[in-house]
C-alpha cells in the first residue's frame, strides 16, 4: 500500500516532502488499503495544488476521509478558494459562501432551542439608541473625508445609524452597534475609522496597517473595499481586499509595492496572511482601528477561533467596533474576548421596529418536484412580460446547491429556443455561484446589480452580506440549510422601506421544514384557476398559455447533458443528507425521497442511477420491503397525469436505478467539482450484486413531460400513493 502512494506521488512530480506528508496521512486510515490511498492521496494532492483534478476530488467526495481531529491542519476555511477547501463530509453544495450546514464532520441540527424571533425581530438586550438628525458637514472629519461624501457619494445627510456613530465622534470607548443590513453601516464603520489614521497620522511610507476589517464573505469584503476606495480617493491611502478564490502570491505582492494603509478581508484568509507572512503580521503591530462587520454571521460559519487569534496580533490599545444585526450569546461571547471592558452600545433597531422579515409578504407551496420549472417559469415569465410594460422587474432565486444552479439556468437558456414568444431571454438569466471564480462573481454581481429589469439564479454565496437594489421578489426553489438562513434569503428584498415578497417552492418531502417557521406569517400560495400559475403580485394580469410553456420546457430539457443531470442529482442527495430530519419528519426516508428525485432527473435524460458515495450509502439505504406497496415515494404517481417531466418515448417496465452487475468504480475522472462517473480512475470499488434493492419498476408512458396534475398547498398536502 504504502509502495502504491509513493508511485503515485512520483507519477506525479512530487517532491519528497509531498512523498512524506502522503506518507503521514496514510496512518489513519491504514486498515483498508483503497481508503488509505484515497485519503492521502485527497490531502496530498490537495495542499500540491488546488486547481488540480485530485484536489476537486478532494473537495467533494474524499473530505469525509479525514476528520478534523486527525488532521488538524486541514480545517477547511470556507471564504478560501472553493476548489482548494475540503468539507469533512461529501457535500456537493458546499461552496465558499462557508454555509453547508456542516461543521468538523457534523450536520447541524435545526436550532429548535432558540426562538426563532433571535433571527426575525432582532431582539436587543440593551436600549435603544435614539439617532439625532445630522448632515455629515456637521461632523468633524479630515477635509479630505469631506470631500470624497461630497463629490464622490454626494451625501449630505447620514443614515440613522451613521448619525448615530458620527454624533459621538472621536470614539473614546470601544463600540458594539447593533444595525440591520442596508441601513448604510459600512460608511458608519469606514468614516470614524479613516478619519481617526488620517487625525493620527499614517506612515509616510504607508508599510503600516492602520484600519483593519474582518467581513464573513468575499462579496462583502469587496464591497467594503470598493467603498474605502472611493472613500479615501482624495487622501490618497492604500486599500487591500485579502480573500480566498484570488491569488494569495499576487496579494502578498500587491501589500509589498503599494500601501497598505487599509486592510480588508476573510477571516480565513487574513489568518494564514498573518501565520505565513512575518512582514504582514509587523504591519498590523499598527493598527488602530479593528472592525468585526456582521459578526453574527461569522460566528454562525464558525469563525470564532480565527476571530480570536487575528485580534491577538494587534495591539491593545487599538480601538474595536463590533458589529451584527443580532445579539444572541455567541455574539456577547467575542464582544466580552476582543473588546475592552467599559465598551459603548449602539443600538438603532427599536422595540417598535418592525423587522425586515415580518414585512414581507411570504408564501409557500408544495408540489412535486416534476411541477417545480413549470411553476418557476410561469411566475417569472409573467412577471418579466409586466416589467416591460410598467416598472422594472428583479428577482432573485436560491437552489440549495451549485448544481441545481447551472440545471436550472441551462433549462431557462434552452427554453427561449423552443418558446414561441417569452420574456425570458438569456441575458436575463444571471448565474452566481462558488464554481464562478473571483472576477467573473464581481462582474456577474455588478451587472445584475445595474440590470433595469432582471434574474439571478444563485446558491446562498448571494444569502447575505451584499446588497442589491430593487429586489422585488425572492424565490426559494426548496429550503435552506436552516430558518435563519431563510430569513437571510428572504432579508435580500423588502429593503430600504420598500416593498417586498418571498415565496418557497416545496417538494413533498420538505414540507415539514415549514413547521420550524411557525413564527413567521407565511400563507399558502395561492394559484391562477385559468392558468394555474402562482400568484404572486407581479405579472398576474398578463395572458399565460400553460400548455405552450409545458411544451417549451419538454423541448429545453431535452438539450440537458447527462453529465450535467448526474451531477444536480449527487448534489441534491449530499444536500439532503443534512436535512434526514426535515425528510423524515414530513414522512419520507431518505431512500423514499431519493426515488423521488430520481424520477425528476430520469426523464430528463439521467439513464441511469449513479453509484453512490460510500459517505452517502447510508443516508438513502433502500429499506428491506421497498417492493412493498406502502413506499410513500411520489414516484409512484401515475406519470400519464403528473404536472412534470416525463418520458417522451415509451420505453416499458425498466429498473429506474439500472446498473451493470460488475464492478465499478465509483469515482470517474476529471470533473471538476468531483462528480462521480463511470470509468476507471480509482475510488471505492463496489459489486452491485451484493446490494440490496435496485429496482423501483416504475413504468414509464410516452407524452409531453408535463402533466395536469393539481398542486398541494403547505399543510394541506394529499398523498394518494401513500397508505
Amino acid at each position: 500500500m504504502f509502495a502504491r502512494i509513493s508511485l503515485v506521488a512520483a507519477s506525479r512530480g512530487l517532491s519528497p516532502r509531498f512523498h512524506a506528508i502522503a506518507l503521514h496521512n496514510v496512518a489513519p486510515f491504514a486498515t483498508s488499503p483503497l481508503t488509505a490511498i484515497a485519503a492521502a492521496a485527497a490531502a496530498t494532492f490537495r495542499f500540491a495544488s488546488s486547481s488540480s483534478p485530485l484536489s476537486d476530488l478532494d473537495r467533494s467526495h474524499a473530505g469525509h476521509l479525514a476528520s478534523r481531529e486527525s488532521r488538524p491542519h486541514f480545517r477547511p476555511r470556507s471564504d478560501r478558494d472553493p476548489r482548494a477547501s475540503q468539507p469533512q463530509t461529501f457535500h456537493p453544495r458546499s461552496s465558499g459562501f462557508g454555509h453547508d450546514g456542516r461543521r468538523d464532520g457534523q450536520v447541524r441540527k435545526q436550532q429548535s432551542a432558540e426562538p426563532l424571533s433571535d433571527f426575525t425581530s432582532f431582539k436587543s438586550p440593551f436600549g435603544y439608541t435614539e439617532p439625532p438628525e445630522l448632515k455629515w458637514d456637521q461632523v468633524p472629519l479630515a477635509r479630505s473625508l469631506s470631500r470624497a461624501l461630497s463629490e464622490e457619494f454626494k451625501y449630505e445627510s447620514c443614515t440613522p445609524v451613521q448619525a448615530a456613530i458620527a454624533s459621538k465622534m472621536p470614539l473614546e470607548h470601544d463600540v458594539v452597534v447593533q444595525a440591520k443590513t442596508g441601513t448604510g453601516k459600512t460608511l458608519a464603520f469606514l468614516v470614524p475609522a479613516i478619519n481617526r489614521a488620517i487625525t493620527a497620522g499614517v506612515d509616510p511610507a504607508g508599510r503600516s496597517t492602520k484600519v483593519l476589517i474582518v467581513s464573513p464573505t468575499r462579496e462583502l469584503a469587496l464591497q467594503i473595499g470598493a467603498e474605502a476606495t472611493r472613500l479615501v480617493s482624495k487622501a490618497r491611502l492604500g486599500v487591500h481586499t485579502l480573500v480566498g478564490g484570488e491569488s494569495k502570491l499576487r496579494q502578498v505582492r500587491d501589500l509589498t509595492r503599494r500601501r497598505c494603509d487599509i486592510v480588508i478581508g476573510t477571516p480565513g484568509r487574513l489568518l494564514d496572511m498573518i501565520q505565513s507572512e512575518p512582514k504582514f503580521r509587523d504591519r498590523l503591530k499598527g493598527v488602530e482601528s479593528f472592525i468585526l462587520d456582521e459578526a453574527d454571521r461569522m460566528l454562525e460559519i464558525g469563525f470564532k477561533e480565527d476571530i480570536e487569534a487575528i485580534s491577538k496580533v494587534l495591539p491593545d490599545t487599538r480601538h474595536t467596533m463590533l458589529f451584527s444585526a443580532t445579539y444572541p450569546s455567541n455574539v456577547d461571547a467575542l464582544v466580552k474576548s476582543t473588546l475592552q471592558p467599559g465598551f459603548e452600545v449602539i443600538n438603532t433597531i427599536s422595540d417598535d421596529d418592525v423587522s425586515t422579515v415580518h414585512a414581507i409578504s411570504q408564501s409557500s407551496i408544495v408540489a412535486p418536484l416534476n411541477d417545480h420549472p413549470l411553476l418557476l417559469y410561469s411566475t417569472l415569465a409573467r412577471a418579466m412580460t409586466a416589467s416591460t410594460r410598467s416598472e422594472p422587474f428583479k428577482a432573485i432565486v436560491f437552489f440549495p446547491t451549485t448544481r441545481s444552479v447551472e440545471l436550472y439556468t441551462e433549462l431557462f437558456h434552452n427554453v427561449s429556443a423552443f418558446a414561441q414568444t417569452t420574456s425570458i431571454q438569456p441575458h436575463h438569466i444571471h448565474e452566481l455561484h462558488s464554481r464562478k471564480n473571483q472576477a467573473q462573481r464581481v462582474r456577474i454581481a455588478d451587472k445584475f446589480r445595474k440590470a433595469h429589469s432582471g434574474i439571478l439564479f444563485t446558491s446562498d454565496v448571494s444569502a447575505r452580506g451584499v446588497d442589491y437594489p430593487g429586489i422585488n421578489l425572492v424565490v426559494q426553489m426548496g429550503i435552506p440549510t436552516s430558518r435563519d438562513q431563510y430569513v437571510h434569503r428572504i432579508g435580500r428584498t423588502g429593503r430600504a422601506g420598500k416593498v417586498g415578497s418571498a415565496l418557497s417552492i416545496l417538494a413533498p418531502f420538505e414540507k415539514a421544514f415549514m413547521s420550524s417557521l411557525g413564527e413567521l406569517p407565511i400563507k399558502d400560495a395561492k394559484l391562477d384557476p385559468k392558468t394555474g400559475a402562482i400568484v404572486t403580485g407581479f405579472g398576474d394580469e398578463v395572458p399565460w398559455d400553460a400548455e405552450a410553456a409545458k411544451t417549451a420546457l419538454s423541448q429545453a430539457a431535452s438539450d440537458l447533458s447527462e453529465e450535467m443531470l448526474n451531477d444536480a442529482f449527487l448534489g441534491n442527495l449530499g444536500f439532503y443528507q443534512g436535512q434526514i430530519d426535515v425528510l423524515r419528519d414530513s414522512g419520507f426516508s431518505g431512500y423514499q425521497a431519493m426515488k423521488d428525485m430520481y424520477a425528476f432527473y430520469e426523464p430528463m435524460g439521467l439513464s441511469r442511477m449513479p453509484n453512490l458515495p460510500e459517505s452517502l450509502r447510508g443516508s438513502y439505504r433502500p429499506p428491506r420491503d421497498s417492493h412493498s406497496s406502502g413506499s410513500r415515494s411520489s414516484s409512484s404517481y401515475n406519470r400519464s397525469s403528473s404536472g412534470g417531466f416525463r418520458s417522451s418515448s415509451s420505453r416499458g417496465d425498466r429498473d429506474s436505478f439500472r446498473r451493470n452487475d460488475r464492478d465499478r468504480d465509483g469515482f470517474r475522472g476529471g470533473d471538476r467539482d468531483g462528480g462521480f462517473r463511470n470509468g476507471d480512475r480509482g475510488g471505492f470499488r463496489r459489486n452491485d450484486r451484493d446490494s440490496g434493492d435496485r429496482d423501483f419498476g416504475r413504468h414509464r408512458e410516452s407524452g409531453n413531460r408535463f402533466g395536469d396534475k393539481p398542486w398541494e398547498v403547505r399543510g394541506k398536502a394529499r398523498f394518494s400513493h401513500r397508505d
